[in-house]
């Protein structure tokens, strides 16, 4: 856990991830989607899984998203690859109302600012006891058109969306990339690192805030906002 309290008094917009932010790891969500992101591209590009592994890989660390890959790439249409790959349990979601009081708690404006679409954040927040109603505004990627973080374009629509200052926001993200971004237009930084998520081995982000989850780091910023 790493805390610095200087970077997050003043603050006022409060913006939040979806995936691995608002739920850790311990859901497997992505468990169920990855599979089906694997076979939506072998099914539309032809390919055996193995090479539609090594697409999707590829894409991702290229774009953002594998999504953003086949659209550019191949015309694939993002509606269609989102309703297929998010076909999926949300059920292994438990509602966590400590989280959604400590969301609640804080002073500002608070908002979503996820890389699905809100279909699929809708579907999390439902299963975690929450809802729209408990954020002030919410960003998708198709409100993005369909491009992804860490490319800086979302960010800013964002801002212009909701109209705030870069340096009265704080950005909860379990992803290094997507924070970099962030730190690098003002907003502070919060990084869920959870030690579970194979994902983050080996990543290295010095954010203003390091917790296993987003609770543990709510837990202190309500101490000095």
């Amino acid at each position: 856990m790493y805390f610095n309290p200087s970077a997050f008094k003043g603050r006022t917009t409060w913006i939040f991830d979806v995936d691995y932010t608002l739920y850790g790891p311990e859901a497997a969500l992505f468990e169920q989607v990855v599979p089906r992101i694997t076979a939506f591209v072998a099914k539309n590009l032809g390919l055996d899984s193995a090479r539609a592994r090594a697409v999707q890989r590829e894409y991702y660390l290229k774009y953002g998203s594998t999504l953003r890959g086949l659209h550019i790439h191949h015309g694939v249409e993002p509606k269609e690859y989102s309703a297929y790959v998010h076909d999926i349990d949300y059920t292994v979601l438990k509602p966590a109302p400590s989280m959604r009081e400590k969301i609640a708690a804080l002073p500002g404006r608070k908002l979503l600012f996820t890389n699905a679409t809100m279909g699929h954040a809708r579907d999390v927040l439902a299963n975690l006891g929450m809802s729209e109603d408990d954020f002030d505004g919410a960003f998708d990627v198709e409100m993005a058109g369909w491009k992804p973080k860490p490319d800086p374009t979302p960010y800013e629509w964002l801002r212009q969306a909701f109209d705030f200052n870069h340096a009265s926001a704080v950005f909860f993200e379990d992803t290094p990339k997507n924070l970099l971004t962030a730190r690098d237009l003002g907003w502070g930084t919060a990084w869920i690192s959870a030690a579970s998520d194979l994902r983050q081995q080996g990543q290295v982000f010095e954010a203003d805030a390091r917790g296993p989850t987003l609770e543990s780091i709510l837990d202190q910023i309500l101490k000095v906002v």
